[in-house]
């Protein structure tokens, strides 16, 4: 019994022993680390109203998440608490933080207005600020300090709630981020106001930063014989759609279908005047039309300039009776498309299926694609993915209108009937192909012309690298078509016919598989750039030879 005694204790204090060396191996004091939370501790612009008090954040709850290494994590901070260690795993951690608040604002003039049984517009409590998707690297051993700056929010699930929300932003002048959490439908034609991001009149000179999030999938509804703009962007301020690690979607939808109702013509879904847009992922304006500019109508006066910034998001499913089914820009608009933003499935009558762009505007495609918009008329110009138009005020203009390409740049896809599958250029408009992909674009007409590129009436087109391939036209310059325009070949690229790499279908005036046709109007004859096929130079035009592999004189 004693010699027993004596195995088990023995047996225990190697087990004890055991679990101290594995303690002492994965001791949370060197094998994690600490990030350290202070709320609202960020540096403020002084003289804005852009963001929460430190006295307004003392009494509000905030909740802090955190997802990283080792998975989510939830922190609740009480009224009067202002910050919060928490233990982590050692790597890369986003911090979201939403501040809880009581809402005691009186709405009764607003009430009388929008609801009529007074009911409360907002709940008791209420998002009031947040700061979301901040990262932060956290190491073994060491603590990571996370200043938080906190903006205003708001979460609004009706369109009084919104109006309402707006309408304190531009009295305060300032920065709102407004969490939709339900969907918004808009007015039918009774009462068809958009809903106004800035202030219509120049000389107030008010300006709004306004931010659309959503945690869940919602939706900007247009009601029925609603044929207004429902978004209107005007000077000094800017609508930012999204922002990074929004986890749910807004749809801004025009019902265009609706079966009650049903629209046969409208206005945009977003209209920008002298004011700034941004679209980032998570974002999707469909189902509309319009007379120019399906879902977007830029516009900019000599004064003022507008701005589109599209990092992600979709504008699909959109119509236009006359140009722009997806887009439509004019005056000094700078326009930019990157990361995986797409513009698709559009259409047009005229030109411009995907994007119409004139009179100044600047269309910076660094990577973004355009792809799968149509135009089916018989009397239309062009221009499936893109149209250029160097008129300004209707006359040309020294401003010129250009599309730049470079990067992962691709319009694909599109089709018209007549010219330019994938880009028409005109009125001395500027095509710049640094980089990019234009492919499988098409005219289908028997005299459609320019499957991949058309360059009519002084258009200019450059080509300092990129890809022209596997494009289509049923009559001639499968790849490229020039009338009356100017090409120079200054770089890299390459421009391939119908078949990529099928070069032994690029030779003959009569092959609808060619590369490049020419035709202008001095001579009338149109020439095809073949396979160690040279054509004699014409003093309007930078003319190459292509062969295998490269361009040369």
């Amino acid at each position: 019994m004693k010699f027993r005694f004596k195995q088990v204790l023995f047996l225990f204090s190697c087990i004890a022993l055991i679990t101290a060396g594995l303690t002492g191996c994965f001791s949370p004091w060197t094998d994690t680390g600490n990030i350290t939370i202070n709320v609202g501790s960020g540096s403020q612009p002084a003289g804005r109203h852009f963001f929460i008090t430190d006295e307004e954040l003392s009494g509000f709850e905030h909740i802090i998440t955190l997802r990283g290494p080792g998975g989510t994590i939830t922190k609740t901070l009480n009224r009067g608490e202002t910050s919060v260690s928490i233990n982590v795993m050692p790597g890369k951690w986003t911090v979201d933080v939403r501040a809880i608040g009581d809402r005691t604002e009186e709405f009764d003039e607003f009430n009388d207005f929008y609801n009529e049984q007074k009911t409360p517009l907002f709940p008791a409590r209420m998002l009031r600020a947040l700061a979301i998707e901040q990262d932060v690297e956290v190491k073994a051993g060491a603590t990571a300090n996370v200043p938080l700056m906190m903006t205003k929010a708001t979460s609004v699930e009706s369109r009084p709630q919104l109006v309402y929300v707006l309408e304190q932003a531009y009295y305060y002048y300032g920065e709102e981020i407004i969490l939709l959490n339900g969907n918004i439908e808009m007015s039918d034609g009774t009462n068809p106001s958009p809903i106004f991001i800035g202030f219509s009149s120049i000389e107030m000179e008010l300006i709004n930063n306004i931010t659309f999030m959503a945690d869940k999938d919602v939706a900007i509804k247009r009601g029925a014989y609603n044929f207004d703009d429902l978004i209107k962007v005007s000077i000094y301020s800017t609508l930012t759609l999204g922002k990074p690690g929004m986890t749910g979607t807004i749809t801004i939808d025009g019902s265009k279908d609706k079966s009650e109702g049903e629209i046969t013509y409208a206005y945009p879904l977003i209209r920008v005047e002298d004011g700034n847009l941004i679209i980032n992922n998570g974002i999707i304006l469909t189902n509309n039309n319009s007379e120019n500019g399906g879902a977007v109508y830029l516009n900019a006066t000599e004064e003022y300039r507008t701005t589109f910034t599209m990092n992600g998001g979709y504008i699909t499913n959109n119509e236009a009776y006359v140009n722009g089914g997806g887009v439509y820009a004019t005056g000094p608009v700078v326009f930019g498309m990157s990361g995986n933003a797409e513009i698709s499935g559009n259409s047009a009558n005229f030109a411009g299926a995907g994007v119409f762009i004139t009179d100044g505007v600047q269309l910076e495609m660094n990577g973004g694609i355009i792809r799968n918009n149509t135009i089916t008329s018989t009397d239309s110009r062009g221009g499936g993915g893109v149209y250029v138009s160097g008129l300004y005020a209707g006359v040309r203009d020294s401003i010129n209108t250009k599309l730049h390409m470079e990067g992962t740049a691709v319009i694909s896809d599109n089709s018209v009937v007549r010219y330019g599958g994938g880009v028409y250029i005109e009125s001395g408009g500027i095509l710049n192909v640094d980089g990019g992909t234009i492919s499988n674009n098409s005219a289908s007409d028997l005299d459609g012309c320019g499957g991949g590129v058309y360059v009519d009436d002084s258009g200019i087109f450059y080509m300092n690298g990129g890809v022209i391939k596997s494009n289509y036209a049923e009559f001639r310059g499968s790849g490229l078509y020039i009338k009356d325009g100017y090409f120079y070949k200054e770089g890299g690229g390459i421009i391939y016919g119908a078949n990529e790499g099928g070069n032994t279908n690029l030779i003959g005036k009569e092959s609808n598989y060619n590369a490049i046709c020419y035709e202008h109007e001095s001579d009338g004859i149109p020439e095809i750039i073949g396979r160690n096929r040279t054509v004699p130079a014409n003093e309007d035009l930078a003319i190459y030879t292509m062969n295998d592999t490269s361009w040369t004189d």
